[in-house]
């Protein structure tokens, strides 16, 4: 494949290493802006490092350097990224091209490039794809070839749910912030204060609200979801979000819902990057002493 770069592994070795034949692959997509490629790959980094192949789908919009990481796989997407945009500097701007380009057609540029990548037999088999809810065409395009879909937010739990609420911060009055009322509590998503929430007064607000509304739908349409964080940074956050809920497969996970919005997905776990653990095709566990990922994935 054109614009392909690769490294095969051979058999098993001492350390009980698989063949790529008995492997599983995870397919990643980062957002092309540092802060959300680093934990991106992380992530990748980590399942990698117990037995995982990883290809990772990539912009050509800040594309990464395939010479840093030689084990994994690359394939560029078509991003559509008109230059003028891409040094303009407006990130919701050059978003909002990008998913355009990727969604024309009925995401048919994406959906081309995941059929390649899933027909190619001397890979391991995809178990999924692991991708940034920023992407809009994903989620379409991932089901166009029944591959299962993961979200990772590269933010905070605190920040998911400012993006959650964010519809309601408007409704009532708390967005756009009013200087007067800059420490004034936001009631309903305690203990932040208006002065605390997201909102950019250069951006178009019509563009950065669809953005994030679609953005809230992926996540909630994603078979599992990943939040960059862990247990004692916030724990408040993380309690609101898993009280409800159970660590079990079968145990529904209406907790997620946002009321009166969201459809429960089927999971959500949280944590950082460290050591992975590779069981079978149900389960996926990334775990480290210090910083930690959970994450459990139930075949359908």
């Amino acid at each position: 494949m054109a614009g392909v770069h690769e490294a095969r592994t051979g058999g098993d070795d001492a350390g009980g290493r698989t063949t790529s034949r008995r492997r599983r692959r995870i397919l990643v997509f980062p957002l092309p802006f540092q802060g959300h490629i680093n934990p991106m790959r992380q992530l990748a980094d980590a399942l990698h490092a117990r037995g995982l192949a990883v290809t990772v789908l990539h912009t050509r919009f800040n594309a990464p350097d395939p010479g840093r990481r030689p084990e994994f796989r690359f394939v560029p997407v078509p991003d559509g990224v008109p230059a003028g945009v891409a040094a303009s500097g407006d990130v919701i701007g050059l978003l909002d091209a990008m998913n355009a380009a990727m969604e024309a057609e009925e995401s048919a540029a994406l959906r081309g490039v995941l059929e390649s990548v899933l027909a190619d037999e001397e890979q391991p088999p995809a178990a999924c794809i692991v991708f940034d809810a920023n992407l809009l065409a994903v989620p379409r395009a991932a089901a166009a070839v029944g591959l299962k879909t993961l979200v990772l937010r590269t933010a905070s739990a605190a920040c998911l749910g400012c993006f959650m609420a964010y519809p309601m911060l408007h409704q009532k009055g708390y967005l756009p912030p009013q200087e007067s009322k800059m420490y004034m509590p936001v009631e309903e998503l305690p203990p932040l204060r208006v002065r605390d929430l997201f909102y950019s007064s250069r951006s178009d607000q019509e563009k950065l609200r669809n953005l994030l509304a679609r953005a809230m739908e992926a996540v909630n349409s994603s078979s599992g979801l990943v939040i960059n964080t862990f247990d004692a940074l916030e724990p408040q956050d993380l309690c609101s979000m898993l009280a409800l809920g159970a660590w079990l497969p079968w145990t529904p996970m209406s907790f997620w819902r946002w009321p009166g919005v969201w459809r429960p997905v089927a999971i959500l776990f949280y944590g950082w990057f460290g050591q992975a653990r590779y069981g079978d095709r149900r389960t996926f566990r990334v775990s480290q002493k210090a910083l930690r990922l959970r994450l459990r994935v139930q075949a359908r």
